[in-house]
């Protein structure tokens, strides 16, 4: 579990039923060794449902200047494109796992801080 005084340097995944560390670094490309050195703490023997893992982003250097925005109960990815003022090409752009991942309640979105 990503320890929460720490900040990511990456993308936040949320563990779903039947996850395992092998299955989540198939389905992102990335190697088990990088995702078990982004998240120190994490026992990869006990992955509990709604744990957060840090995926290492590759070949992309941190974002700055970007807010978490934490999905609502029942918010759908049209109501935080409203509530963002963006469109899905930006969201994405600030978070690449949107486009593998479904929008669950307690996701962690990068959104850039306007000007």
């Amino acid at each position: 579990m990503q320890d929460k005084n720490n900040l990511c340097n990456g993308t936040i995944y949320i563990v779903e039923s039947g996850d395992t560390i092998y299955k989540i670094s198939k389905k992102f490309k990335i190697q088990v060794d990088d995702i078990m050195r982004n998240n120190p703490k994490m026992n990869i023997f006990n992955l509990q449902i709604g744990d957060s893992i840090c995926l290492p982003l590759k070949d992309r250097k941190p974002i700055e200047k970007t807010y978490p925005y934490v999905v609502k109960l029942n918010q759908s990815l049209v109501q935080v494109l409203q509530d963002t003022d963006m469109t899905f090409e930006q969201l994405l752009k600030y978070n690449p796992v949107l486009g593998r991942i479904a929008l669950l309640e307690g996701t962690i979105l990068q959104i850039p801080r306007k000007k």
